[in-house]
């Protein structure tokens, strides 16, 4: 009895095995120590990455990121099946080894022992899962999932940035340097000093004086809704006001009329000769009034440009004061603005000579590509001629001489072009 049901047992187990669909497939992770050296030297931070190991590095991610996406789709796939195959599986009769199983209703209990071991549940026979079609979807839809998962086009999106810097010069790239190289011819305007205007406590004292004189109107205007008439004060204070606003703008005037610039006063003084100079004691200094001289600015341009044009004086000199540091500063944000500038107009009129150089080499070699072939197809010609055994024709040969002849040109004129590019 005892063997009959270690018998029982096994078959038992044996039908379980026989109904598991899984793989149990290897999805254990890529060893990157061995398969991706770079990888791992640059994680563990051992050397440098540099230029060269990009392509190497690249190719062992490529090759991690495969080995990941195996293993999920496989992992996927198992879970799919483990689940359709819980929610399909027929329940089995527990098994235990040493007890004997109930027979059935209607049969003899002899018939359970001379099966050979087999066991009978009373309904359809189990059946295989492996090869049945209720596990075949399930493989099917696990082989049709790696279409699904989005492919690492990172690669064509690198490529496809480099192709306009990679691509052939074109009548519209050099349309656009011609048209920076002509814009650049307004920056004239950047190198001019605006002129000086007048003093900031002088326009302040201005706009105080101003100020007053609104609030003393609006004052006397409250006044006379409360009386018949201002008050003397209020007059005064109008009166006074008006008269420093007239002693301010007359002084302005006459200040801005009576200073010079340095390049006049420099020539004023120059004509003025020293024996004529007056004793302080003789000079009448009580009612002396400021030398009014009109177009004071105007004589100090005149003046600038004169020496200039005679080549006395450069242009952009410091004459100006030494302690204006706003001046002194704008001054030297031209400067390197001017230096800069030279710079990148010389590097443009040179990548404009290149670009043209180019574009005429890449005419040269798209007429060479297109004698390359007329010399091909009379070779196929004379070619198909001699295996008929015959002599090609003297208009062959004269076309045949004729292409290489202008093929040799054009490659003398292609090196010409590349050496005076590689001297550059």
């Amino acid at each position: 009895m005892k063997g009959k049901g270690k018998g029982s047992g096994s078959s038992c187990s044996s039908s379980a095995s026989e109904e598991c669909p899984l793989q149990f497939p290897d999805v254990s992770p890529l060893d990157h120590t061995t398969v991706c050296p770079r990888y791992t030297a640059v994680t563990q931070g051992d050397t440098a990455l540099t230029l060269d190991d990009v392509d190497t590095l690249q190719l062992e991610l490529e090759a991690l990121l495969v080995s990941c996406c195996a293993r999920k789709r496989q992992l996927a796939h198992e879970t799919q099946v483990l689940v359709s195959w819980q929610e399909k599986k027929i329940p089995l009769p527990t098994c235990t080894p040493g007890k004997r199983q109930r027979p059935s209703d209607g049969k003899p209990g002899s018939k359970k022992f001379k099966d050979g071991g087999k066991v009978f549940t009373g309904g359809r026979p189990p059946r295989k899962h492996i090869g049945t079609p209720a596990s075949t979807p399930h493989h099917e839809e696990g082989q049709a999932t790696p279409q699904s998962v989005p492919r690492n086009d990172a690669p064509n999106r690198f490529w496809a940035s480099l192709e306009p810097y990679c691509a052939e010069i074109t009548q519209e790239d050099l349309r656009m340097l011609e048209e920076l190289i002509h814009s650049r011819e307004d920056d004239a305007e950047y190198y001019r000093i605006p002129v000086l205007g007048r003093h900031y406590a002088h326009r302040w004292a201005q706009e105080d004086l101003l100020e007053e004189q609104n609030e003393g109107a609006k004052a006397a205007a409250a006044g006379d809704t409360t009386e018949t008439k201002p008050s003397r004060r209020t007059v005064q204070d109008s009166k006074e006001a008006d008269r420093m606003l007239r002693g301010a703008a007359k002084e302005l005037e006459s200040s801005d009329a009576c200073l010079l610039g340095p390049l006049a006063q420099r020539l004023v003084s120059c004509l003025v000769e020293e024996n004529l100079m007056c004793s302080v004691e003789d000079a009448d200094v009580g009612g002396a009034a400021p030398l009014a001289v009109a177009g004071a600015a105007q004589l100090e341009r005149r003046v600038r440009r004169e020496l200039q044009e005679q080549g006395l004086l450069e242009e952009g000199s410091a004459v100006d004061n030494a302690d204006d540091q706003v001046l002194a500063e704008l001054r030297r944000c031209q400067a390197e603005l001017r230096a800069l500038s030279a710079h990148n107009s010389s590097q443009l009129a040179t990548l404009l000579k290149r670009a043209r150089d180019r574009l005429q080499e890449q005419e040269l070699r798209r007429k060479l590509r297109i004698v390359d072939n007329e010399v091909l197809d009379i070779f196929r010609r004379i070619s198909s001629t001699r295996q008929r055994k015959k002599s090609p024709t003297k208009k062959d040969r004269e076309q045949a001489l004729r292409a290489l002849r202008d093929r040799q040109a054009l490659v003398r004129q292609v090196d010409r072009l590349s050496a005076g590019a590689a001297k550059h």
